[in-house]
């Protein structure tokens, strides 16, 4: 084992006992049990604030209340969901719950048929009235006091009706506390302190009735006699010092009252956290009405950075920066929140988010240099960490990070939202399949542990219990680690969809397993019996999104963004996994939560700038200049008419320069289409290696091809093409080099033919390995693409090694065209794998349908068309002309997208004879 698989493995074992630590050092709410008192008062005020709460109330127990979980907000929204204890809202046409009718000694809501329809319509689950039933079902005595009918709403029953109602001066409720167990009182801010100061002695609640009129937080403080202390206050539901959500309001009253709160509630009761002051809170309360505010235009941020990214696509210099700049924004929205920018307005955060994005573009850029992989490896590990860390905090950065739908946005739960698990399963995909593409096996361990580690910070109950989240990357990481060495076994594709709900399975038992006090929403409504209805809110909610939500245009651009960099991003197997698991991960992510395009249009936001940083230059026709020359090199799938070339007779011309220079002249006059050379560096001395059998030995002349490319380059403007060097045998690097610069002088008319040859005494004389020639072989392909198309490469291999090192200058392809020779299914599948053509070493016919047959199986797996993979025929002169040409007529009915006629073997002796073959074969057949 090697040290640096070593360090990988230590690197990973280490992060489980690290993980652990950190979710010991995460608890914050008290683990105290709510003791029933004999007296409490519950008073709601509609637009409570922080900021208007009377200073005498700084000694309670207290925090900031979120009241998003209902629609509108309105004091009938916040009753309703209260005694709920679920999200609900009102009538919309209706201001408040409407008539009230007196019967005997009872008060009954005229509107709660309606209520009740406008509820189920919502399939938020649960009951209206749940609070009030349970008091009446336990025979608790409570009193209610109001100002307008909507308090009702608080106390109603399952059947909208209540023992009582008193409207008027809320200091009737003074009356009420020693008959009434709970007196529920709806007063205004002026009438706090003496509410407070008649009904001392008892376990007091003050809380918001609706939103602030300007949006924002709400208030709850609870007095020392209800036994929490005078610090602060935590929900079960955000579990996040100083924030409690609406939810939590009933099976709290229940609690105080002796009543044990049902599994069908989806809040919980709060317990008491570490200190809070006022001051926090009102500044808390002033971020989150900002915060609200700047959402949308932030949205619109992200939407013009992926319009950018289309126009900085065509101009090379632009396309790393801006991608850098895309990367580092699902960083920043997060980051953002360490700054107090919320105090200067909305512009103030748009800035923040803007200038963060462009630090963190600039200093990965000049940290890991210009060489985009580790660019994009950087920022998407850097993205990775940010929200993965602030999960295992409980979303402390994200509880009201603007455009994120967190706990105080969807006022139910804490750690990852949906807009940032996006960013965070894209980035952690990107990044693990990175580190596969560099590091192979080496890295697999760690990558498994990291990948692992993500899906526990996000779906542990103890962090948040994201079920969408869990659903859409369990299935998107198995596709990954199943497929990232190019093997796409279709069957066993289906287990990750079966782990995602295992997976689930496992969490949703992990918090069932909790007290019921600790339960996240995943356990409250699989034990309340919503689940079946949560189900059809979230997909009918998903839907929704396509229509109301600015993230499907954000979705739109970045998915044409990745259409038009199709097949211009030089991938390896790992990297196109990777991609192939981003698209999952959209798709299921989507589906699977109420958010909907907007989990999708995060992904496809990462993944349009991860295609852009790493995307080749653009062709001069799509860049609409003319720095390129009129005649562009062919692309290698049979696309149109089939080209003819030749094979250099190279083993019989000799090697006169002159001759060569007749010869390839001569070639090009006829209007052949390019020049293909054999390359043999050594040849073995049968004197010495007895039995020696191949077809050429030590007496046979074979020209260098990169120095003989380098001649003909100067004088004819074919195509040239090596058929094919013996790549295992020779340095990898330098043959990028060589390459280059033979594809530098032919202004991009090179193909670059390769294959693992079979003269052991070659590689002998060449201080090279013959064993382990094809496995070294597909390594040295992909160092060839990223040394042609990457500014600094590092890499490390099982037999390459490259730190910090690049091509200057780069070739004009980038990509410069690979097509591979061989004979063997090994070597047909690596060809489907990773070719960009091959060289057929059989005539049309059974034997090459079936390579061919083995060719697509493995491109189509490989996640690749096909038909992009030319085919070069090769036909002998024999001496009859008709012959030749039918021959060649047979390889383009075939299939193939080249042809080269060879003329050695047939007895000519001279330059001219050969020139005269294929001028025969040129007059019956031409070339252009």
């Amino acid at each position: 084992m090697t040290v640096r698989r070593t360090v990988w493995l230590r690197a990973g074992a280490a992060a489980i006992p690290l993980f652990i630590a950190v979710c010991a050092f995460g608890s914050t709410a008290s683990a105290d049990v709510v003791m029933p008192r004999d007296r409490v008062v519950f008073v709601v005020v509609p637009g409570l604030r922080w900021a208007t709460m009377p200073p005498s109330f700084d000694g309670w127990a207290k925090a900031s209340l979120a009241l998003n979980s209902v629609p509108r907000q309105r004091p009938i929204d916040v009753y309703l969901t209260m005694a709920k204890g679920r999200r609900t809202g009102g009538l919309p046409t209706v201001a408040g719950v409407g008539p009230l009718d007196v019967r005997g000694a009872g008060i009954s809501v005229r509107n709660w048929a309606r209520l009740e329809q406008r509820d189920r319509r919502l399939r938020y689950g649960g009951h209206l009235g749940q609070l009030g039933q349970l008091l009446e079902d336990h025979g608790v005595p409570v009193a209610v006091v109001g100002r307008s009918a909507d308090v009702a709403a608080l106390a109603a029953d399952h059947s909208g009706n209540l023992g009582g109602l008193t409207l008027g001066d809320p200091g009737q409720a003074v009356q009420a506390v020693g008959p009434a167990r709970l007196v529920m009182v709806e007063a205004e801010v002026a009438d706090l302190v003496r509410l407070r100061d008649a009904t001392a002695g008892a376990c007091r609640i003050v809380a918001s009735g609706s939103a602030p009129a300007d949006g924002g937080l709400g208030a709850i403080a609870v007095s020392p006699e209800c036994g929490f202390g005078r610090a602060g206050l935590v929900s079960p539901s955000t579990r996040q010092p100083g924030f409690v959500t609406l939810p939590d309001i009933a099976p709290t009253l229940l609690s105080l009252v002796g009543v044990a709160p049902p599994n069908v509630f989806e809040g919980g009761v709060v317990r008491a956290a570490h200190p809070v002051s006022r001051s926090r809170l009102v500044e808390e309360d002033r971020r989150s009405g900002v915060s609200r505010d700047v959402g949308r235009p932030l949205t619109t941020v992200f939407l013009l950075a992926a319009v950018a990214g289309l126009i900085a696509l065509p101009r090379e210099r632009l396309r790393l920066p801006v991608a850098a700049v895309m990367l580092a924004m699902p960083a920043a929205l997060l980051l953002m929140m360490l700054v107090p920018w919320w105090r200067y307005g909305r512009l103030a955060g748009i800035a923040t988010l803007v200038v963060i994005a462009g630090l963190l573009a600039v200093a990965t850029v000049a940290g890991a240099g210009p060489e985009p992989a580790r660019v994009v490896f950087v920022l998407t590990a850097v993205t990775t960490g940010v929200i993965a860390f602030d999960a295992l905090r409980r979303g402390m950065l994200e509880l009201d990070a603007p455009t994120v739908n967190n706990a105080i946005a969807a006022g139910r739960f804490a750690g990852v939202g949906n807009v940032p698990y996006g960013f965070l399963a894209a980035s952690s995909i990107v990044a693990a399949a990175l580190a596969l593409e560099r590091y192979g096996r080496r890295a697999l361990v760690a990558v498994a542990v990291g990948l692992g580690f993500i899906v526990f910070a996000d779906g542990a109950p103890m962090f948040g219990a994201d079920a969408g989240g869990v659903l859409a990357s369990v299935p998107a990481i198995g596709v990954l680690l199943l497929t990232w060495q190019g093997r796409r076994r279709w069957r066993i594709l289906a287990v990750p969809a079966v782990a995602g709900l295992c997976a689930l399975a496992a969490f949703a038992a992990l918090d069932i397993s909790r007290p019921a006090a600790e339960r996240t929403h995943l356990g409250r409504t699989l034990t309340g019996g919503s689940a079946a209805q949560t189900f059809v809110r979230r997909e009918i909610s998903a839907l929704s999104s396509f229509r109301t939500s600015q993230w499907v245009i954000v979705a739109a651009v970045a998915l044409f963004g990745l259409v038009v960099v199709r097949g211009r991003v030089p991938t390896g197997t790992a990297l196109r996994a990777g991609m192939a698991a981003i698209g999952v991960a959209a798709v299921i992510g989507a589906a699977a939560n109420d958010s909907g395009v907007a989990v999708a249009g995060a992904i496809l936001f990462v993944a349009w700038g991860v295609g852009l940083a790493l995307a080749q230059p653009l062709t001069r026709a799509e860049r609409g200049d003319s720095t390129f020359p009129d005649s562009e090199p062919q692309p290698a799938g049979n696309s149109g008419a089939m080209r003819i070339g030749v094979v250099l007779p190279q083993t019989e011309i000799g090697s006169d320069r002159d001759g060569l220079r007749r010869y390839a002249e001569g070639v090009e006059e006829l209007g052949f289409a390019h020049l293909l050379a054999y390359d043999h560096v050594v040849g073995a001395d049968p004197a010495v290696h007895q039995g020696w059998d191949g077809p050429y030995d030590v007496r046979t002349t074979f020209h260098e091809p990169f120095v003989l490319f380098g001649y003909l380059a100067a004088l004819i403007g074919l195509e040239l093409v090596t058929g094919i060097i013996i790549l295992p045998q020779r340095q990898t690097a330098l043959v990028a080099k060589q390459a280059a610069e033979v594809d530098l002088l032919t202004e991009g008319h090179f193909r670059l033919g390769v294959g693992i040859g079979w003269n052991a005494v070659e590689y002998e004389a060449l201080g090279k390995r013959f064993s382990d020639r094809g496995a070294r072989l597909e390594e040295q392909v992909t160092l060839l693409r990223r040394l042609w198309t990457e500014t600094t490469v590092t890499f490390e291999g099982e037999h390459e090694r490259v730190t910090g090192a690049g091509l200057a200058p780069m070739p004009r392809q980038r990509p410069i065209p690979i097509w591979l020779g061989g004979s063997s299914e090994p070597a047909y599948r690596r060809m489907g794998r990773l070719a960009d053509g091959w060289f057929p070493q059989m005539q049309p016919g059974p034997k090459l349908d079936a390579a061919r047959a083995i060719i697509d199986e493995s491109a189509r797996a490989a996640g690749r068309d096909p038909a992009s993979i030319g085919m070069e025929g090769r036909v002998s002169w024999q001496g009859d002309v008709a012959d030749t040409v039918d021959r060649m007529d047979q390889w383009e009915k075939a299939g193939a997208s080249h042809v080269a006629v060879n003329t050695m073997g047939a007895g000519l002796g001279s330059v001219d004879d050969h020139l005269r073959a294929l001028a025969e074969v040129a007059a019956r057949r031409p070339p252009g």
